[in-house]
């Protein structure tokens, strides 16, 4: 599949959009650990002083024809296997290695480790690479008062609210980042109330995270990520990431969770 899809240019650049919004909002760090990172980065190749800090985050350069001759060495016949054992009976290890004195062999693959492990075409028209992110964010601006806050808001400002539902909000108004989680809280009288209904909520719980996979992926890919539990009386949904691209997670979540139909299988 990457071999025929050859490089593309706009996963390059989601890539470079969601790396350099980690990097641009990247937390606070130990300041030994990323100073041993940083001298390793720079052991084996030169890096421009003005790209010290970012070379380990950024992609500063598409190249498509290195990247097509990477792709072209992912192939059956060009890989490595390792076998290791308390003893082996087959072969006889006669080599040793220079360090630790550990005695090994090794043999060219057989040809049937070469041909056997190709994708044969019924198992390839199953498989597909990723497609475009939609849950990647649009929009990394952050609104900031107009007057320097003094002292943060210790607790959340109610909005809205009705016999139905209550909306609560807190804006970030310490760090300034293009962070956000919304939490939502649904109430049943029947989640939870007795051993078997707390075993189907659970049970629901955890199948719509599984037929949520493919979108678990694009979102944690976009820095962003959902959870659906269950407490006593409630089913529980966050989610938390860029701000941007939450809504549209959210409101993915929710209709699956309200459209979940059990498969029998």
């Amino acid at each position: 599949m990457l071999v025929e899809g050859g490089p593309q240019a706009w996963y390059y650049q989601e890539l470079l959009l969601i790396s350099k919004a980690k990097f641009d909002f990247k937390d606070k760090e130990d300041a030994e650990t990323y100073a041993r990172t940083l001298s390793k980065c720079g052991h084996n190749q030169y890096v421009p002083p003005h790209q010290v800090l970012s070379h380990i985050s950024l992609s500063s350069v598409y190249d498509a024809d290195l990247i097509s001759k990477c792709i072209s060495y992912l192939n059956p016949g060009n890989y490595r296997l390792f076998i290791g054992a308390q003893e082996h009976k087959v072969v006889e290890c006669k080599l040793e290695e220079k360090h630790f004195g550990i005695l090994h062999h090794i043999a060219n693959l057989p040809s049937h480790m070469t041909s056997d492990v190709k994708c044969s075409p019924s198992v390839a028209k199953l498989l597909h690479l990723p497609g475009r992110n939609e849950f990647l964010p649009e929009n990394l601006s952050v609104t900031k008062p107009v007057t320097p806050v003094d002292t943060p808001a210790l607790e959340p400002v109610l909005l809205r609210k009705n016999d139905k539902f209550e909306v609560w909000f807190k804006q970030d108004d310490q760090f300034f980042t293009p962070h956000g989680h919304i939490g939502l809280t649904i109430s049943s009288e029947y989640v939870g109330n007795s051993p078997v209904n707390h075993l189907l909520s659970t049970l629901l719980c955890e199948l719509v995270s599984a037929e949520l996979q493919e979108q678990s992926y694009s979102a944690s890919t976009a820095n962003s990520n959902f959870t659906i539990t269950h407490g006593m009386g409630s089913i529980d949904v966050g989610v938390s990431g860029f701000s941007s691209g939450l809504p549209l997670l959210l409101k993915t979540v929710l209709q699956r969770l309200k459209t979940f139909k059990v498969n029998a299988q």
